[in-house]
């Protein structure tokens, strides 16, 4: 059901109250659609999460191969021909 109602500017608005709302997305005076909103943000920060680890890792083990020929390199270098 909805109501006009003046707030203390006077410009109206349109009041419609959870339990006389239309929309069939009601659960316990709370909307599904927060929930799957929620739940969407949730696996989403989830997956960033895991995706940052990852790359995190990447980049950790790429740092230290690369240590590690450098290493291979400056030890051999008088064996090296050019």
């Amino acid at each position: 059901m909805s109501s006009t109602v003046q707030n203390n500017t006077g410009t109206e608005y349109h009041n419609k109250r959870a339990a006389d709302s239309e929309c069939p997305l009601l659960l316990g005076g709370h909307r599904l659609m927060n929930e799957k909103i929620y739940k969407t943000m949730a696996s989403s920060g989830a997956g960033s999460l895991a995706l940052g680890i990852v790359v995190l890792v990447t980049g950790l083990v790429t740092g230290i191969l690369m240590i590690v020929n450098g290493a291979r390199l400056l030890k051999r270098k008088s064996e090296i021909l050019i």
